[in-house]
């Protein structure tokens, strides 16, 4: 999530992994994803291409459980892994120095997802006699440097007649764009952050040129040193004919940082905060005293960019959820064993069937935990105004301590207990304390109405 903020787009991998022998999801950085810019989305892309590093124990490891074929020939030693500009520039800023060893050297591979029609294998139409060649999704993997076709195999479901295309890859996006990758805050910041750098560096430069200073001196003075700088309280003797030194000696006139640069680098970084948290300078602004239905009107109107950011993601994971789910409902084995607090149960591939929804249980519509709490109080203080009897005010409460991630609330909030028989006088005493009361047939209920309502009706119990 800190790099989709910051590139734009960030992508996960669902694949089933023969090694471990269950589905993995990896993340996949934008640099090594190749996707056409004017696609709208992976399912309708023609083709993409995942740019894969292997060592030469990892390809050995793969080629034995069948996912690639090496050629009789070979293809060659594995080369130096070089970096690309994007890494290059990401080490130099985190101070990050790679050494590579020989054991480093990999494979660098290009896995294809592309539609190809192939002889023999895809099928032809013939509509009003002309004949049309239908595609099929295939997933290629060539290696870069001898450009050998190492694997080639089928990307739809065994029994899928329609062939469908599967789709590996989930796209999270930040901000949509107007091409296929999204924006992060370096698209949406960075002229700012860059004005910012060139502003900040001209005061520090000011700053440096107005404390040590330099200039000129006539071609006739001479000091008598041997080029050290002068400490604080030294004096030095200078050979000179003029008498004055001020007239032998100009210093530079070098200004003081100037301080209308100082307020237009304020101003630049408050811009570019306020765009960055919304939410904060809303808060910030607003006035203490207003209504607190304002001051949620403002919260939601502030938060509606983020809200769509996670509308988003929140879709997303939902794909990969899916996918996760569509792997184990091929591979997974019947009645696998599993262990949830201490009792153990069974779950099978029809458990992940076409049928079955799997939905994250997130709420997209709710951007911070505080929004969240913020409706649940609005839910109590609306149950506790009502007439009593409308609303059910423990399942409420129940709600509120879920919301505020308290993890005892059933000790916190004992289960009801159902009303019992009792005297009026009990009655009584179990209702001023809150427990349920209730008529029971065989009671005596005269008695029973007579003393509630002489209680009722006494000004000093009664109230």
């Amino acid at each position: 999530l800190l790099y989709i903020s910051l590139i734009g787009s960030g992508f996960k991998k669902t694949y089933y992994n023969t090694h471990l022998e269950r589905p993995c999801s990896e993340f996949v950085t934008a640099d090594q994803f190749v996707v056409p810019n004017n696609s709208c989305d992976l399912h309708r892309a023609d083709r993409y291409t995942h740019i894969l590093s292997k060592t030469d124990d990892q390809l050995e490891a793969d080629c034995a459980a069948g996912l690639y074929e090496i050629p009789e020939n070979g293809l060659g030693a594995p080369a130096e892994a070089k970096s690309t500009d994007f890494q290059k520039k990401t080490n130099e800023l985190m101070g990050v120095t790679i050494s590579l060893t020989a054991r480093d050297r990999a494979y660098t591979l290009y896995e294809q997802h592309i539609m190809l029609f192939i002889e023999g294998l895809d099928e032809v139409v013939k509509v009003d006699g002309r004949k049309y060649k239908l595609a099929s999704p295939y997933i290629l993997t060539v290696d870069s440097v001898s450009k050998k076709l190492i694997g080639l195999r089928r990307n739809w479901k065994q029994d899928d007649k329609k062939r469908k295309k599967k789709v590996q890859f989930v796209h999270y996006c930040f901000v949509p764009s107007f091409n296929f990758y999204g924006f992060g805050f370096l698209h949406l910041l960075g002229n700012l952050q860059l004005s910012l750098t060139a502003s900040l560096r001209s005061l520090v430069d000011a700053g440096q040129f107005a404390n040590l200073q330099g200039g000129f001196k006539l071609k006739g003075v001479r000091i008598l040193d041997d080029g050290s700088p002068i400490h604080p309280g030294q004096f030095k003797d200078l050979e000179c004919a003029v008498q004055d030194i001020n007239k032998a000696l100009m210093v530079m006139p070098f200004k003081e940082p100037s301080s209308v640069l100082y307020q237009m680098l304020e101003f630049l970084d408050r811009k570019g905060q306020q765009f960055a948290d919304s939410t904060e300078q809303v808060v910030a602004d607003s006035a203490n005293y207003g209504p607190v239905g304002t001051t949620m009107a403002l919260l939601e109107a502030s938060a509606k960019f983020f809200s769509a950011i996670h509308k988003r993601l929140h879709n997303s994971l939902k794909q990969e959820l899916r996918n996760i789910a569509d792997i184990n409902s091929e591979t997974l084995a019947d009645d696998t064993a599993y262990n949830i607090e201490n009792q153990t149960m069974a779950i099978s591939r029809k458990d992940y069937g076409p049928a079955v929804a799997v939905t994250p249980v997130s709420d997209p519509n709710i951007s911070s935990s505080a929004h969240r709490m913020a409706k649940a109080q609005a839910l109590l203080a609306v149950a506790q105004q009502a007439p009593p009897g409308m609303y059910d005010l423990r399942e409420i409460n129940r709600h509120v301590l879920i919301n505020m991630d308290y993890a005892n609330i059933d000790k916190v909030l004992p289960p009801p207990t159902d009303a019992q028989p009792q005297d009026p006088l009990t009655d009584i005493q179990s209702a001023s304390a809150g427990k349920p009361i209730k008529a029971f047939p065989g009671q005596d209920h005269k008695s029973h109405i007579a003393i509630k309502q002489a209680f009722m009706q006494d000004p000093m119990s009664g109230q």
